[in-house]
């Protein structure tokens, strides 16, 4: 019980300074401007396949439709 309660204890006080050391990491790394428009390319790219598919099933099965056999 006594080994728990002193395991958490230690755990809750070391939390800050892990926690800082991270935020030192995360400062030190080079930020970059995400790519909006090639983003938004691939985005609009990826729509018109998408519809694409949908049209071409839709025609496959309304041509298919008439073959009751």
């Amino acid at each position: 019980m006594w080994s728990k309660l002193v395991g958490l204890t230690a755990l809750t006080l070391a939390s800050p300074l892990w926690a800082e050391e991270a935020g030192k990491a995360a400062q030190e790394m080079p930020t970059r401007a995400p790519d909006t428009m090639g983003t938004m390319v691939s985005l609009g790219l990826g729509l018109i396949a998408v519809i694409a598919l949908i049209y071409g099933c839709a025609w496959i099965i309304r041509r298919m439709n008439g073959m009751t056999g």
